[in-house]
């Protein structure tokens, strides 16, 4: 299956972390459900990680659930919200005190 998208067949421990490896975006910035940000998070996803690398560069999990405005990520965005999920501008104004 890795191949038919064009990945490679071998990866590093990073790559195995899923398709950020593409785009710098890790599992949660693409978490579909609640239920998936909630596992993900019990897993040691960090809330307020930004992307580092690629098209998504600067952006936080909640920054593109947040600016969807698709109705579909309204769940996912009140949970990461009551565990502490901020946008990037948030951050960036607490950093600047």
């Amino acid at each position: 299956m890795l191949m038919a998208f064009g990945r490679p067949a071998e990866m590093t421990p990073q790559q195995k972390l899923g398709y950020g490896y593409l785009t710098g975006m890790m599992p949660l910035h693409m978490a579909a459900t609640e239920e998936i940000a909630k596992l993900q998070i019990s897993k040691g996803a960090g809330l307020n990680v930004r992307v580092t690398s690629g098209p998504h560069k600067g952006k936080i999990p909640l920054d593109g659930f947040v600016g969807s405005n698709d109705g579909k990520h309204t769940e996912i965005t009140a949970y990461l919200r009551k565990h502490g999920g901020k946008i990037w501008q948030e951050l960036k104004a607490e950093r600047a005190k």
